[in-house]
């Protein structure tokens, strides 16, 4: 057998950086699969396909050995080595099967890359979490009763590597704690009380929860912490009665929120807001055609409204077409983008003005008219002065401050629109769940007070329905009722559509208080959205398709 110099002895508590070429020798394999032995996690064969090569049900509540494991290797010579997660690992993994998605929300841990080019984000074990699929789009939960393929083994795909090594992150709880067996996680935190008599309890109690609290998110105070309480109460000889433990637990609660000691969790951003609080408006706000401003809401002064749609469905491109309309209106509109920067806003709304395609930029064969046409619309925009555009990649760190403090470069806006929702940053150990609920709210706040509309644009869930339209807004219920209107907007994606079902999109309004719901079918073309189809292919505009357009755009001159 070699010696155990693996991946195992490199890393500070679970793995090493990995220096094995694809397909793992042997011995190699045997050597790691003893050293994760050594570290007290469990370990079993598993085939190239991933499936395990024993019954392993009991190697959830044990360990293999030496022996057992030398055993499997003279068995199945070719035997990958994956780890049984959970408690007798000690481990939870967070298992993303794509690897194109923004992961930038899961905290800094050991990261291994997959076979299939996915991730495995180690964290340290957390009672009450299970073994689960598809918490998330692309993301499984690995727990008590799962177990991940791990290095140096490789699949039919690849091999699996260590592209991240340090030692484990606790698991994230709020990020995850619908997926989360709340009676168990609530006993792991009062197991520690061992209960009291009368004349002992209550100092010791009051103690306890001020320890308690100063570890969960106040978000959780309610749903995790109080029904810890009462179960450590139960412990105590006799229990306090619940109106006396409530009144101890209140009064923790707020002396713990008023605390100026810096906790794990941020206190909640108050950032002070400059702008000018609007009075009056120059004019009516446009949804950028016709038909949609006659059978939509009217945009009203501290409307707060989400467009959703999902991805590539033209979400963005409608709110920056709405942008530009409202700043011809004569609106100061502010177009604050989460993942580009001023110039790629501009560039990339002047391309598909232009209808440069994908295949024509990468030959460097853009037509001369297309050319004219997209450097037509750049000048256009710039020479709009009150149509105002603000960039932040999100690696910026781009929290509701952050925002604040682009809004506050401005002193005189009427129209804000913010892309996108999704690419706000939430606090230290704030699970999505309370992230929307917090930003929506302090976006609603905002637009009370100041009393000018924002546009959040925000992300759906894509359904099975074939109706190209069926979609959900991710996190709806968490979000709508801070809404004053919600629209979403869906693009005819099929391959086969002709002119003009192909540049169709229908957009609907699901929420509108006071108005009742709607949609509309639109048409993009020509970089705007109009209620018409307009010509299919031009180089330049006639006569009669221009005064088509100015008859479509009349409310401009409103």
């Amino acid at each position: 057998m070699p010696n155990d110099t693996s991946i195992i002895n490199k890393l500070d508590s679970l793995l090493g950086k990995a220096e094995l070429s694809m397909g793992a020798t042997r011995e190699e394999l045997q050597s790691a699969a003893i050293g994760y032995c050594k570290k007290n996690i469990s370990v079993i064969p598993v085939a190239k396909d991933k499936k395990p090569l024993i019954k392993w049900q009991e190697f959830q509540t044990r360990r293999a050995n030496e022996q057992e494991i030398n055993k499997w290797f003279k068995i199945f010579p070719d035997m990958q080595i994956a780890i049984v997660t959970g408690k007798i690992s000690g481990l939870i993994v967070v298992d993303v099967d794509k690897s194109d998605i923004d992961l930038s929300w899961l905290p800094e841990t050991a990261i291994i890359k997959t076979g299939s080019g996915g991730f495995h984000y180690y964290y340290k074990y957390c009672p009450g979490v299970n073994n689960k699929v598809r918490i998330k789009d692309y993301i499984d939960l690995r727990g008590d009763g799962g177990f991940v393929v791990c290095p140096p083994s490789v699949n039919l795909k690849g091999k699996y590597e260590i592209i991240k090594y340090r030692g484990l992150a606790p698991f994230p709880v709020n990020l995850f704690k619908q997926n989360i067996d709340p009676l168990v996680y609530r006993q792991s935190y009062q197991g520690d009380y061992v209960g009291y008599g009368q004349g002992e309890r209550n100092d010791q109690m009051t103690r306890w929860i001020g320890h308690l609290l100063a570890k969960i998110h106040p978000s959780e105070w309610e749903s995790i912490a109080w029904n810890a309480v009462v179960d450590a109460n139960a412990k105590n000889m006799p229990p306090l009665g619940e109106g006396e433990l409530r009144s101890i637990f209140n009064s923790i609660s707020n002396k713990e929120r008023n605390n100026t000691t810096e906790r794990w969790y941020k206190k909640a951003e108050g950032e002070k807001i400059n702008l000018i609080v609007k009075d009056n408006y120059k004019s009516r706000y446009t949804w950028g055609t016709n038909q949609l401003d006659k059978y939509f809401a009217i945009i009203k002064r501290g409307d707060f409204i989400i467009i959703g749609a999902r991805r590539n469905s033209g979400k963005t491109v409608f709110s920056f077409d709405m942008a530009f309309k409202n700043a011809l209106l004569g609106h100061n509109v502010l177009y604050l983008s989460l993942e580009m920067d001023e110039e790629k806003i501009l560039s990339d709304f002047a391309r598909k003005y232009a209808g440069i395609t994908i295949e024509e930029e990468y030959n460097y064969q853009i037509p001369d008219y297309k050319q004219k046409a997209f450097q037509r619309k750049i000048d256009e925009i710039k020479s709009i002065n009150n149509l105002y555009f603000r960039g932040m990649r999100r690696g910026n760190g781009t929290t509701w401050g952050v925002i604040v403090k682009k809004i506050n470069e401005f002193s005189n806006l009427d129209l804000i629109f913010i892309d996108n929702l999704d690419l706000i940053d939430g606090e230290a150990k704030e699970n999505d769940f309370d992230r929307q609920k917090r930003i929506t709210k302090l976006i609603m706040n905002f637009t009370e007070e100041k009393k000018i509309p924002v546009v959040l644009i925000h992300h759906h869930r894509k359904t099975q329905a074939k109706d190209f339209g069926a979609d959900e807004l991710a996190g709806s219920g968490k979000i709508a009722d801070n809404a004053d209107i919600i629209l979403k907007i869906a693009r005819n994606d099929d391959p086969a559509a002709v002119y003009p079902e192909k540049y169709r999109s229908r957009l609907f309004q699901q929420k509108g208080r006071g108005y009742g719901e709607a949609n509309r079918d639109i048409y993009f073309m020509r970089g705007t959205f109009a209620d018409e189809p307009l010509a299919p292919n031009w180089e330049e505009p006639t006569e009669e398709e221009i005064k088509k357009a100015q008859e479509n755009m009349e409310w401009v001159n409103k």
